[in-house]
């Protein structure tokens, strides 16, 4: 993995279900999405720490925080950005990101 364009102390790390040149990394220096297994990454968030990310498989969902929590869906085929309504949190932000699995 190339750290020379990640900021900050790496945080968390999540690698595509179907796909392991997909890999995102949170740090103090936001979210950062790469597409070629690790050898370059590209910044996703505008310098908000990154928390939590969770890959599906046509979605990366990731938290930040910067003075208030955030979740957000990537559209790995589109890379449209959604805002996520979260509860109340405080001085929180979600770490763990995970989806219930089908019956």
């Amino acid at each position: 993995m190339s750290s020379s364009s990640i900021d900050g102390k790496y945080i968390d790390l999540a690698v595509h279900p179907n796909n392991s040149n997909l890999l995102a990394v949170t740090s103090v220096g936001g979210v950062y999405l790469s597409e070629d297994g690790g050898q370059s990454f590209k910044l996703l968030t505008e310098r908000k720490q990154g928390i939590g990310v969770y890959f599906t498989e046509n979605t990366l969902y990731y938290s930040t925080f910067d003075g208030s929590p955030s979740l957000v869906s990537y559209g790995l085929k589109n890379q449209e950005k959604t805002v996520n309504n979260l509860p109340e949190l405080g001085k929180d932000a979600p770490m763990d990101i995970s989806q219930t699995p089908k019956s």
